[in-house]
């Protein structure tokens, strides 16, 4: 039996990198490995888009931990928040390009499929910031020809030199589709006959102990949440130029996953404990921008695409419905809810307590904000009319021409006030 429980502590200490020595935090830069640069001394722009974040989501993470908002220092929440639309292909290339790009205007062009649109889009944000000095390092973009896009750094879903972390985080490589038989069959035969039956327990072998060890696993799912995780430990503070950092999130999508502090993977779990988790995760992140002194000449912008579709959801919805005068026939709760998305901003060397903004915005408006183009956040603006697309998801983003939409909502003023909004159909 020690020789069973040897040679699993052996094979679980490989696969777990306490065979090998860990990188401290500090150490930069290993050869092969992809960073995120930031500047001390110039500008820096995060444009973090987690997907699918459900906007009054906020409410309830910070009801549940009052503590979380003093990470988030200089934070403005814009509550009063409408999506562009309820689909992340439609939504996206708004988001990215501004109010040239809403549904109703990209199906002018009937020459593009819509990932091109989309690419065009990003395109234009990317030329912006090379034109104003910055230097662009993002992850991949859903629907965008990632290798049409001049970014500087592309940052990938994982980087092998990055399993360097795996002791800090808790996890472990991802095995191969054979590594466990391989594993189970070496012992089997390296025992004594007389304890060759433990091991093969009857055909289940050692499942046991293979279900946690996969539950640490860093397979390509995992992978996304623990990219987030990652954030502080490649991030680097040794780079003179401006920078502008686009993130791409799938951690606030379904299927609603999460990585514990452990490294344990969590499953069919709760679309606002999603939320939660993204937000008190990259809260690590704004930790080490402030630990490094980046903090104050950094721009924030944390936004979703839309909020939650809850019929997914086979529970109760779980956040608050502030809503008032609603009618399902004029709009109904499952769209109020999912065209309101997280939109979050911290402006260059803002300070104190988060606080809540209950101006009218898009997060259309983000392109504008990024440079402070006609800045919603800065201006007084007394009224807008803003649109809101009912769409659903392009089968084929690569042959569609045209938004699959038909109608939209066009909103005054107030989200939360369902006599604001108008339906009118597609032209």
């Amino acid at each position: 039996l020690n020789i069973v429980v040897a040679t699993q502590s052996i094979v679980k200490s490989i696969l777990s990198d306490k065979f090998f020595s860990s990188k401290n935090q500090v150490e930069r830069v290993i050869e092969g490995e992809v960073i995120i640069n930031f500047s001390k001394t110039k500008k820096n722009i995060i444009l973090f888009m987690p997907d699918m974040f459900q906007g009054l989501a906020m409410e309830t993470i910070i009801e549940d931990n009052p503590n979380i908002v003093n990470e988030y220092t200089g934070f403005k929440w814009y509550r009063n928040t409408l999506s562009i639309s309820r689909a992340t292909n439609s939504t996206m290339p708004a988001l990215i390009g501004g109010f040239d790009f809403i549904p109703s205007v990209l199906d002018k062009d009937t020459v593009h499929t819509i990932r091109q649109k989309m690419t065009i889009a990003m395109k234009s944000l990317i030329d912006k910031a090379h034109n104003n000095g910055f230097a662009v390092a993002m992850n991949n973009f859903p629907n965008t020809n990632m290798d049409e896009i001049g970014k500087d750094i592309l940052l990938p879903r994982w980087n092998k030199e990055w399993d360097s972390y795996n002791k800090e985080l808790g996890i472990n490589s991802a095995q191969s589709d054979n590594s466990q038989l391989i594993i189970e069959t070496a012992l089997l035969y390296s025992v004594p006959l007389a304890l060759k039956s433990l091991v093969y327990n009857e055909g289940d072998w050692l499942k046991s102990y293979f279900v946690e060890l996969e539950l640490h696993e860093n397979t390509w799912l995992v992978t996304s949440y623990n990219f987030l995780r990652l954030l502080p430990y490649i991030s680097t503070t040794q780079n003179d130029q401006a920078n502008l950092i686009l993130l791409y999130s799938f951690t606030t999508h379904f299927p609603w996953n999460y990585v514990d502090d452990t490294g344990e993977f969590h499953t069919k779990v709760s679309p606002v404990a999603t939320n939660k988790w993204s937000f008190e995760t990259f809260s690590n992140w704004i930790k080490w921008m402030k630990k490094y002194g980046v903090y104050d000449n950094t721009k924030i912008i944390i936004v979703s695409d839309h909020g939650v579709p809850w019929h997914r959801y086979e529970r109760e919805i779980e956040v608050n419905f502030p809503f008032i005068n609603t009618n399902e026939e004029k709009v109904s709760q499952e769209h109020l809810l999912s065209l309101n998305p997280l939109l979050l901003v911290k402006d260059f060397n803002e300070k104190g307590d988060m606080l809540i903004d209950n101006r009218f915005m898009s997060n259309a408006d983000v392109n504008s904000i990024m440079f402070d183009e006609i800045n919603p956040t800065n201006d007084s603006i007394v009224s807008r009319t803003l649109p809101a697309f009912i769409a659903w998801w392009a089968e084929s983003i690569d042959n569609s021409k045209k938004y699959s939409y038909s109608y939209w909502y066009k909103v005054k003023d107030n989200v939360f006030d369902a006599d604001n909004w108008t339906r009118l159909d597609k032209e």
